[in-house]
């Protein structure tokens, strides 16, 4: 906000929110699992709060998990995981989140990358789905890019949202 433009560097913002990062991809070596991953974080101005987006692997599944945060960084309500889209019994991995918070509407939006291995390769699906403030889900997750995508992130100008990718190659 207009805060930022008037801060003196380096800036702290106060307080700190903290969730365990190691990284894309497999646990590093010697970690516990489960642990989590890439993570994204979206602030809701109007209610003071925030929603962590967490990338959460637990053996050889790795899922996308959300939950609201007080301007404190407690928790606010329950930790959420997107539904997958397993099909044939096969479990694909949901990696590289982002969220964005939207004023017009009064809710965020998580995007991340579903990744499934198939013969002829990694299938990558961009998903997506619509939370309220509190977090909680509204409707179902939504297939954004059903192509060879990777890597989304997402932002909005409050009349639109853009989620963009990298071609997965």
């Amino acid at each position: 906000g207009a805060w930022l433009a008037d801060a003196a560097y380096p800036v702290t913002v106060d307080p700190p929110i903290e969730i365990v990062n190691s990284g894309p991809g497999d646990a590093p070596a010697g970690a516990a699992t489960p642990f989590h991953g890439n993570t994204a974080l979206a602030y809701n101005p109007t209610a003071n709060t925030y929603l962590a987006v967490i990338e959460y692997r637990n053996g050889t599944d790795t899922d996308i998990e959300w939950a609201p945060l007080g301007a404190d960084g407690s928790f606010t309500g329950p930790i959420r995981t997107a539904d997958g889209d397993e099909a044939a019994g096969v479990q694909p991995d949901d990696v590289w989140p982002d969220v964005d918070y939207s004023a017009t509407s009064n809710n965020f939006l998580i995007v991340w990358a579903e990744e499934r291995i198939a013969d002829d390769g990694v299938l990558t699906k961009i998903k997506g789905i619509r939370v309220d403030a509190a977090g909680a889900p509204i409707g179902a997750t939504l297939t954004l890019r059903d192509t060879e995508v990777d890597t989304p992130a997402i932002a909005n100008d409050d009349a639109r949202r853009l989620v963009v990718h990298a071609l997965a190659t």
